[in-house]
């Protein structure tokens, strides 16, 4: 909106409705600080709340918080948690970080495999990062067995999009394939 002084008015009126987009919204005007100082313990009560009510994105945004350490302390596993409740919901970027966050936490057992699950599902929604990170949990082994021609598929298509990184490694790959 080009009013956010307006548009806190009636995201208000709609929070004391439990509406979880509007209570999303308010949190976003804290974190971003448009048309408000920008505040982001508040930032985090709102979104905690909007979490409460079942909205994905917020659940993606705390899980931002908590693996960035804002205004909480960092935790991985709750960041992994709140990603995968975001991602299980239909959020491709939750996706992509619940496997970066799987891949962080790989010594754990139960964590282990999820990595390679969660960077699938975002790449067959086109998430190219998460295309990238397929490559390299094959390429090490990461939750899966280790799969050069697997690696350099996916680092091949990713390559593909221009990123130079993916391409690298790729070449990296093909090098251990011969």
């Amino acid at each position: 909106p080009k009013n956010y002084t307006l548009a806190y008015k009636w995201w208000m009126l709609a929070t004391k409705q439990n509406h979880p987009g509007a209570t999303f919204s308010i949190g976003v005007i804290y974190n971003t600080g448009s048309g408000l100082p920008r505040d982001e313990t508040k930032a985090f009560q709102w979104f905690k709340k909007s979490a409460d009510l079942g909205e994905k994105y917020a659940y993606e945004t705390l899980g931002d918080f908590y693996r960035e350490g804002i205004v909480v302390r960092r935790n991985y596993k709750l960041a992994y948690r709140y990603y995968k409740k975001a991602a299980l919901l239909g959020v491709t970027w939750a996706m992509y970080r619940s496997g970066l966050m799987a891949k962080k936490l790989a010594h754990l057992p139960v964590i282990s495999s999820s990595a390679k699950r969660w960077f699938s599902m975002a790449a067959d929604q086109g998430d190219r990062d998460a295309m990238f990170e397929l490559g390299v949990v094959h390429a090490e082994g990461i939750g899966t067995l280790q799969n050069f021609v697997t690696a350099h598929m996916w680092l091949n298509i990713t390559s593909s999009f221009g990123n130079v990184k993916a391409r690298t490694y790729r070449d990296k790959i093909a090098k251990k394939m011969t």
